[in-house]
């Protein structure tokens, strides 16, 4: 078996390979900024919908804490009623006890 010679690489040899190598990484870089590029643009629309969803919830924030204060002064509106129902129960048994006893007196109970 006779030996090859190897082919030596001329400089327009290494010349051409760095620019094809330099080509292809371009190409990939190239590829990849494409792909960020994407990427920020679907992390634009989520914040978007952040920021709308952070609106609602403020919105929502707002009217319960509105709720809960109309809440509140209708149970301040309502604890007169509450106390002034208690005594007229007591006043009322009172006086149907009265009745009672009266009717009884007139001989008009049974």
């Amino acid at each position: 078996m006779a030996k090859q010679k190897s082919k030596k690489a001329t400089l327009e040899d290494i010349n051409y390979s760095i620019e094809n190598l330099a080509v292809a990484v371009k190409v990939g870089f190239d590829e990849v900024d494409k792909r960020f590029n994407e990427v920020d643009k679907r992390f634009d629309e989520v914040d978007k919908r952040f920021e709308k969803t952070d609106q609602q919830l403020f919105e929502i924030d707002s009217k319960a804490e509105s709720i809960d204060h109309r809440l509140k002064e209708v149970e301040k509106a309502l604890a007169p009623l509450v106390f002034s129902y208690g005594i007229f129960q007591k006043e009322i048994k009172n006086l149907n006890f009265r009745i009672e006893k009266l009717e009884r007196k007139a001989s008009f109970a049974k």
